[in-house]
């Protein structure tokens, strides 16, 4: 089936072209008459030839038959109303006259005869009606012309086409309609023409004689007296299903139609049908009935044809399917009725008809037509010659099979119909493919492209067949990485007869997220309640909220919750889990003490089919608070005491360690390599100074200074104000001492340190690869030489304590280790208060910390 699309300058969309290839054809006839009649009998038969040919050799196959039982009677009979001209009687004027009667057998009346009597001048019609009870259906009617003439006999009306059951009222109506003036009314004074006869006993009155004013009908004076002078003929008709008429076609029982006779009364029994394909043999015609049959007529036609293929094509839109079907006529010797005929497809609506030299074809005409199974319309001419030799042009319009694109959506491997799609979904396209009665078509060849906002085509499927009337391509995936927007979907499809073409857009979306919300629960009593934060040591469990875009809850899918640490350590992860009901929820798990505090991150991911859900939050999760004191009077009373000496600084006087000597103004010692490295760190008091930092620094600073100035000189003071640095350069070592002041003494005495260390470590030094052990006897030479005093090496010590304790603290689990602690550093506090609180509050504070952090776990 050859169908393509034809560019139109970019057109959008584009108009489709394809061949016919349908039977349209040029027609014609021959036909055989092998009709005759039944005449006290009781069937007939007749046979057929099974095809023809003319005088050029052409064969005519045999196409349609046709035939019609009628008149069936038993005979004819008068019956008679009133005959008696004797007794005539005039009745009143009227504009019409009726007179009732019945008959006591199936029958067609074919002559009434009135009695009339009368002298018109002008011209006129004399009108005999059968009526129906109601006075509304005419069953038969008949009338006379006549002008300006005298009469007075009997005169028949003669009927041709009515039926008449028995035991039923009918009435003869007779008027006079004065047609000497166009539209003139019918005649009040020319109804007394029609006579009455005065009955000599009103037992023979058949029935009621009725005059019409204008308005109702009401009956004549002494009406059981006289009725009207008239009588009628009836042909004794006979029914064909009481005959048990049977019409048989090659041996094959027909299925006819019992109908009104067309021509004369009564019924008849007609059969028409064409061939599904042209007979070989001749065809056998046989009637028969069950009864002797006193007359009947039978016609019986064999129609024959010829047929010349038209050929054409189509161009389609979605808002027009036009056909140009070429009908290559030539002469052919054939004599049947209808003459040549231009057949076009049944459901096809005529446009315009051209003869071969392109003018529009006048006087013609169209009507049903069939051959070999198959029904059309046909083109022909009533009146003039046959058409000329040439080819003739026959434009027609046809239905639009395709009557819906249906969008579907791949949902857990079944397809859903939908209205718009989302970026990364599998769908598929389907088109209805029906005729204009809804029937589905199958077979056929249809297209379907699907193409994007921008104009590319995304998805393109060729050569797809309809099936009972759905016409689908395979499944697709529409890439994440395309366009959003309205994307136009188009169908076209033929048979080679018929074409559907349909164009719709559908809007594709980004992914939807169907996971709403997060909600976070602890457990209280067995119940859990929605927070907004956690606490180490707490049992909870996380919900996702999973809904559609109209909030409305979906269930299955499988989802994932983790639940995850500052640091990155996935503390929690639970999989498989199937929404119930649009939630989402974990089973309950516990946020174990030893994790870390902060804000922890919760991600949730769900599927289902082409539906997916993703939500990410943050929650924070919290050290408990302290618990409330408990009956254990030991812990009650380290706390009481760790009041106590927390107590805020102003209630207490503050005594201050006074110094007077020079030793009061060191602060820090480091022994350096002479490439720089840090061999040793002293600290005199409260600062503790890096000793790896400050070797680098000062190395840094020597080595910058030196270059800097181009001294050969080393050098031995950094003054920064409030600190100095004194420097001593032996033969393997620096060293540096950090004072407050920049006394003479001082320098003596880091002369003499220096000395006395290369002495006990000189060679030591030189070969050193990094063991601090081989100096541990230092602290003996300081304090040889920088005696400190008691009050600070006192208050070196207590800076020492509070960072072991809290180190020892932190480490701590068991209940009675930390009791002991806390006990320790009560004792701490209470001994050395003036001291932490000039020196170390902050250490002190953090210490402070450490316990709460304890005392929550016990």
């Amino acid at each position: 089936m050859d169908v393509k699309v034809e560019a139109e300058n970019g057109s959008n969309p584009p108009y489709y072209v394809g061949d016919y290839e349908g039977d349209a054809a040029i027609i014609y006839f021959m036909e055989f008459w092998g009709g005759g009649g039944i005449f006290n009998d009781d069937n007939f038969t007749t046979i057929f030839p099974h095809n023809m040919t003319n005088s050029q050799s052409y064969v005519f196959p045999a196409n349609s038959i046709e035939v019609r039982a009628y008149q069936l009677n038993n005979g004819t009979e008068n019956r008679i109303i009133a005959n008696n001209i004797t007794n005539q009687k005039n009745i009143s004027n009227s504009m019409k006259i009726a007179q009732a009667f019945s008959v006591d057998i199936l029958c067609s009346i074919d002559t009434i005869y009135m009695w009339l009597n009368y002298s018109l001048t002008g011209t006129y019609k004399l009108w005999a009606r059968i009526y129906e009870e109601d006075f509304v259906t005419i069953v038969d009617q008949y009338n006379y012309w006549i002008s300006s003439s005298s009469y007075s006999g009997w005169r028949n009306f003669w009927f041709w086409n009515n039926i008449i059951q028995p035991n039923t009222t009918y009435y003869i109506v007779y008027e006079i309609e004065n047609t000497t003036t166009v539209g003139a009314s019918m005649d009040y004074g020319g109804n007394s023409t029609w006579k009455a006869e005065l009955l000599n006993n009103s037992i023979y009155n058949k029935g009621p004689t009725l005059l019409f004013n204008g308005t109702s009908w009401n009956p004549i004076q002494n009406d059981t007296e006289m009725d009207m002078l008239c009588y009628f003929r009836i042909i004794k008709v006979l029914d064909p299903h009481q005959i048990d008429l049977k019409i048989y076609v090659d041996n094959e029982l027909c299925t006819y139609q019992k109908r009104k006779a067309q021509w004369g009364g009564g019924y008849e029994a007609f059969y028409s049908s064409y061939f599904t394909m042209p007979p070989t043999t001749d065809i056998n015609l046989t009637i028969t009935t069950n009864v002797t049959v006193y007359s009947a007529s039978i016609d019986a036609y064999m129609r024959y044809i010829y047929l010349i293929p038209a050929f054409g094509w189509f161009n389609a839109t979605p808002d027009r399917i036009e056909w140009t079907i070429i009908y290559p006529n030539r002469y052919v010797d054939a004599w049947g009725m209808p003459g040549t005929m231009f057949a076009f497809e049944y459901d096809w609506d005529f446009v315009e008809f051209r003869n071969p030299a392109g003018d529009p074809a006048s006087n013609v005409y169209f009507g049903p037509i069939s051959y070999y199974n198959s029904s059309y319309f046909a083109l022909f001419t009533l009146f003039g010659p046959p058409p000329e030799p040439g080819n003739y042009t026959g434009t027609f319009t046809s239905p639009n099979y395709c009557h819906d694109i249906i969008t579907k959506l791949k949902d857990d491997s079944v397809f859903q119909e939908v209205t718009s799609f989302e970026l990364g979904q599998t769908i598929k396209l389907e088109a209805l493919i029906e005729d204009s009665n809804s029937n589905p078509i199958s077979g056929g060849n249809g297209t379907i492209n699907f193409t994007s906002p921008s104009g590319q085509v995304v998805f393109s499927e060729t050569n797809l067949s309809s099936i009972n009337g759905i016409l689908n391509t395979s499944e697709f995936y529409i890439d994440t990485g395309l366009e959003t927007g309205l994307y136009t979907i188009s169908v076209v499809w033929t048979n080679g007869i018929e074409v559907g073409y349909d164009c719709t857009q559908i809007e594709v979306k980004s992914k939807y997220n169907f996971c709403h919300d997060i909600f976070a629960k602890v457990k209280d009593d067995s119940v859990f309640q929605e927070v907004t934060s956690f606490e180490l040591g707490q049992t909870i469990k996380l919900e996702a909220l999973i809904e559609d875009s109209d909030n409305n809850p979906l269930s299955g899918g499988n989802g994932t919750i983790n639940f995850t640490s500052p640091s990155g350590q996935v503390v929690f992860s639970e999989t498989n889990l199937s929404s119930i009901n649009g939630i989402l929820n974990t089973s309950e798990f516990y946020i174990d003490t030893g994790l870390e505090t902060g804000f922890y991150n919760i991600t949730v991911s769900w599927t289902k089919g082409w539906r997916v859900g993703y939500y990410y939050a943050q929650i924070e999760v919290k050290a408990p608070p302290p618990p409330p004191p408990g009956p254990n009077w030991l812990l009650i009373g380290v706390l009481f005491a760790l009041a106590i000496v927390s107590t805020p600084l102003a209630i207490y006087a503050r005594r201050r360690i006074q110094t007077r000597n020079w030793e009061k103004h060191l602060r820090n010692l480091f022994v350096l390599s002479k490439d720089g490295r840090s061999i040793y760190g002293y600290t005199f008091g409260i600062e503790i100074q890096d000793p790896a930092l400050i070797s680098s620094a000062l190395m840094a600073i020597t080595t910058f200074v030196t270059a800097a100035v181009k001294s050969k000189k080393a050098l031995r003071v950094i003054d920064l104000q409030d600190k100095k640095v004194l420097m001593n350069h032996g033969t393997h070592t620096i060293i540096a001492l950090i004072s407050e002041k920049n006394f003479p003494v001082i320098h003596n005495r880091v002369a003499q340190f220096t000395e006395a260390f290369e002495a006990r470590y000189g060679k030591k030094v030189a070969t050193w690869r990094g063991d601090m052990k081989i100096f541990k006897g230092t602290d003996e030479l300081i304090e040889e030489y920088f005696p400190v005093s008691m009050e600070e090496r006192i208050t070196r010590g207590v800076k020492l304590k509070l960072i072991e304790t809290q180190e020892l603290l932190r480490s701590a689990t068991e209940p009675e280790l930390i009791i002991s602690i806390l006990r320790s550093v009560t004792q701490l506090l209470t001994r050395y208060r003036p001291i932490i609180e000039q020196y170390y509050m902050d250490d002190y504070a953090e210490l402070i910390k450490a316990a709460e952090e304890k005392m929550g776990t016990i």
